[in-house]
Protein backbone atom coordinates (compact mmCIF):
# COMPACT_ATOMS: atom_id res chain seq x y z
CA UNK A 1 0.00 0.00 0.00
CA UNK A 2 1.36 3.36 -0.97
CA UNK A 3 0.79 6.20 1.49
CA UNK A 4 0.38 9.35 -0.49
CA UNK A 5 -1.16 12.51 0.77
CA UNK A 6 0.03 15.96 1.53
CA UNK A 7 -3.08 17.81 0.41
CA UNK A 8 -3.81 20.92 2.50
CA UNK A 9 -1.24 19.73 5.02
CA UNK A 10 2.24 20.78 5.90
CA UNK A 11 2.91 17.28 7.20
CA UNK A 12 5.95 15.53 5.80
CA UNK A 13 4.90 11.94 5.27
CA UNK A 14 8.21 10.69 6.71
CA UNK A 15 7.21 12.17 10.08
CA UNK A 16 4.44 9.62 10.46
CA UNK A 17 4.83 6.01 11.52
CA UNK A 18 5.24 3.65 8.58
CA UNK A 19 3.28 0.51 7.91
CA UNK A 20 6.45 -1.53 8.41
CA UNK A 21 6.94 -0.04 11.88
CA UNK A 22 3.36 -0.75 12.78
CA UNK A 23 3.51 -4.38 11.67
CA UNK A 24 6.30 -5.04 14.17
CA UNK A 25 3.81 -4.31 16.98
CA UNK A 26 1.07 -6.55 15.64
CA UNK A 27 1.99 -9.48 17.90
CA UNK A 28 1.52 -7.35 21.05
CA UNK A 29 -1.78 -5.98 19.74
CA UNK A 30 -3.28 -9.44 19.50
CA UNK A 31 -3.39 -9.79 23.30
CA UNK A 32 -5.39 -6.59 23.77
CA UNK A 33 -9.13 -7.02 23.11
CA UNK A 34 -10.70 -5.14 20.23
CA UNK A 35 -12.78 -2.24 21.59
CA UNK A 36 -14.19 -0.84 18.32
CA UNK A 37 -14.84 -2.37 14.91
CA UNK A 38 -16.53 0.52 13.11
CA UNK A 39 -16.45 4.30 13.26
CA UNK A 40 -19.36 6.44 12.12
CA UNK A 41 -18.47 10.07 11.45
CA UNK A 42 -20.58 13.14 10.74
CA UNK A 43 -18.59 16.23 9.74
CA UNK A 44 -19.30 19.70 8.44
CA UNK A 45 -17.57 20.39 6.23
CA UNK A 46 -15.58 17.16 5.89
CA UNK A 47 -12.82 14.82 7.07
CA UNK A 48 -9.63 15.19 5.02
CA UNK A 49 -7.67 12.25 6.45
CA UNK A 50 -7.83 9.63 9.20
CA UNK A 51 -4.87 8.01 11.00
CA UNK A 52 -4.78 5.01 13.31
CA UNK A 53 -1.73 4.89 15.58
CA UNK A 54 -0.07 7.47 13.34
CA UNK A 55 -0.68 5.49 10.14
CA UNK A 56 -2.64 7.17 7.37
CA UNK A 57 -5.75 5.17 6.61
CA UNK A 58 -6.23 4.67 2.86
CA UNK A 59 -9.14 6.66 1.45
CA UNK A 60 -10.50 3.41 -0.01
CA UNK A 61 -11.04 2.12 3.54
CA UNK A 62 -13.57 4.88 4.20
CA UNK A 63 -17.15 4.70 2.95
CA UNK A 64 -19.17 7.84 2.21
CA UNK A 65 -22.70 7.25 3.50
CA UNK A 66 -24.28 10.65 2.91
CA UNK A 67 -23.36 14.10 1.63
CA UNK A 68 -25.41 17.22 2.32
CA UNK A 69 -24.21 20.43 0.63
CA UNK A 70 -20.60 19.42 1.33
CA UNK A 71 -21.12 18.07 4.85
CA UNK A 72 -20.34 14.36 5.00
CA UNK A 73 -21.31 11.19 6.83
CA UNK A 74 -18.99 8.20 6.56
CA UNK A 75 -18.34 4.78 8.03
CA UNK A 76 -14.89 3.31 8.60
CA UNK A 77 -14.21 -0.34 9.48
CA UNK A 78 -11.44 -0.53 12.12
CA UNK A 79 -9.84 -2.80 14.70
CA UNK A 80 -9.18 -0.42 17.61
CA UNK A 81 -7.79 -1.79 20.86
CA UNK A 82 -7.24 -0.17 24.25
CA UNK A 83 -4.23 2.13 23.93
CA UNK A 84 -4.69 2.73 20.19
CA UNK A 85 -5.40 6.24 19.00
CA UNK A 86 -7.34 7.59 16.05
CA UNK A 87 -6.77 11.07 14.60
CA UNK A 88 -8.84 13.02 12.09
CA UNK A 89 -8.01 16.11 10.05
CA UNK A 90 -11.30 18.01 9.70
CA UNK A 91 -12.03 21.32 8.03
CA UNK A 92 -14.84 23.79 7.53
CA UNK A 93 -15.15 26.99 5.56
CA UNK A 94 -15.64 29.95 7.91
CA UNK A 95 -17.15 31.99 5.05
CA UNK A 96 -19.86 29.42 4.35
CA UNK A 97 -23.15 29.16 6.29
CA UNK A 98 -21.97 31.68 8.93
CA UNK A 99 -18.96 29.52 9.76
CA UNK A 100 -20.86 26.59 11.25
CA UNK A 101 -19.01 23.33 11.84
CA UNK A 102 -19.64 19.87 13.26
CA UNK A 103 -17.56 16.80 14.08
CA UNK A 104 -18.99 13.73 15.78
CA UNK A 105 -17.83 10.12 16.03
CA UNK A 106 -19.74 7.08 17.19
CA UNK A 107 -17.67 3.89 17.52
CA UNK A 108 -19.35 0.49 17.59
CA UNK A 109 -17.93 -2.73 19.01
CA UNK A 110 -18.34 -6.17 17.43
CA UNK A 111 -21.74 -6.57 19.15
CA UNK A 112 -23.02 -3.35 17.56
CA UNK A 113 -22.95 -1.49 20.88
CA UNK A 114 -21.35 1.86 21.64
CA UNK A 115 -17.61 1.58 22.21
CA UNK A 116 -17.00 5.33 22.54
CA UNK A 117 -18.27 8.61 21.14
CA UNK A 118 -17.14 12.21 20.94
CA UNK A 119 -17.64 14.07 24.20
CA UNK A 120 -16.88 17.68 24.90
CA UNK A 121 -14.10 18.14 27.43
CA UNK A 122 -13.30 14.45 27.83
CA UNK A 123 -10.87 12.14 26.04
CA UNK A 124 -10.79 14.11 22.78
CA UNK A 125 -7.94 16.47 21.94
CA UNK A 126 -7.21 18.91 19.14
CA UNK A 127 -4.26 20.50 17.35
CA UNK A 128 -4.77 23.60 15.22
CA UNK A 129 -1.12 24.19 14.26
CA UNK A 130 -0.08 22.49 10.99
CA UNK A 131 3.56 22.54 12.19
CA UNK A 132 2.57 20.52 15.29
CA UNK A 133 0.17 18.17 13.49
CA UNK A 134 2.77 15.50 12.56
CA UNK A 135 3.71 15.02 16.22
CA UNK A 136 0.05 15.18 17.30
CA UNK A 137 -0.92 12.45 14.83
CA UNK A 138 2.15 10.24 15.34
CA UNK A 139 2.28 10.17 19.17
CA UNK A 140 -0.47 8.99 21.48
CA UNK A 141 0.10 11.54 24.26
CA UNK A 142 0.85 14.60 22.12
CA UNK A 143 -1.64 17.45 22.50
CA UNK A 144 -3.44 16.29 25.64
CA UNK A 145 -3.37 19.87 26.94
CA UNK A 146 -5.85 20.93 24.21
CA UNK A 147 -9.22 19.39 25.01
CA UNK A 148 -11.76 19.58 22.18
CA UNK A 149 -15.00 21.39 23.01
CA UNK A 150 -18.36 22.10 21.43
CA UNK A 151 -18.11 24.43 18.43
CA UNK A 152 -19.19 28.05 18.91
CA UNK A 153 -21.25 27.88 15.72
CA UNK A 154 -22.70 24.38 15.58
CA UNK A 155 -24.16 23.02 12.33
CA UNK A 156 -27.74 22.46 13.47
CA UNK A 157 -28.47 19.72 10.92
CA UNK A 158 -25.66 17.48 12.17
CA UNK A 159 -27.67 15.81 14.91
CA UNK A 160 -30.36 14.88 12.40
CA UNK A 161 -27.90 12.76 10.41
CA UNK A 162 -27.29 10.23 13.20
CA UNK A 163 -30.49 8.13 13.06
CA UNK A 164 -29.61 7.23 9.47
CA UNK A 165 -26.07 6.33 10.52
CA UNK A 166 -26.54 4.47 13.81
CA UNK A 167 -30.30 3.91 14.01
CA UNK A 168 -30.91 6.29 16.91
CA UNK A 169 -30.15 9.76 18.27
CA UNK A 170 -26.50 10.64 18.80
CA UNK A 171 -25.51 10.06 22.44
CA UNK A 172 -22.35 12.18 22.23
CA UNK A 173 -21.36 15.78 21.57
CA UNK A 174 -20.18 17.56 18.45
CA UNK A 175 -16.64 18.84 19.06
CA UNK A 176 -14.03 21.02 17.34
CA UNK A 177 -10.71 22.78 17.86
CA UNK A 178 -10.27 26.55 17.56
CA UNK A 179 -9.62 27.01 13.82
CA UNK A 180 -11.28 26.09 10.53
CA UNK A 181 -8.68 23.37 9.92
CA UNK A 182 -8.07 21.18 12.95
CA UNK A 183 -6.78 17.74 13.89
CA UNK A 184 -8.80 15.83 16.48
CA UNK A 185 -7.61 12.73 18.34
CA UNK A 186 -8.98 10.09 20.70
CA UNK A 187 -7.03 7.49 22.69
CA UNK A 188 -9.06 4.31 23.11
CA UNK A 189 -9.56 3.08 26.68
Amino acid sequence: MKIRRNLLLAIPLGALTTLAGWSSTMSTQAVRPVRATELHVVADDFVVDVWINGILLPTQARRLRNEHFGATCESIPVQLRAGDWVAFHVVHNPLRWNGVCYFGVYAKNARGQEAFTTRSGRDWYYCDDPAQAPDFVAHRGAGKQNVATKPERLWSEGTGKWPGMIGRAFPGDAIWGQRASTWIKHVVR
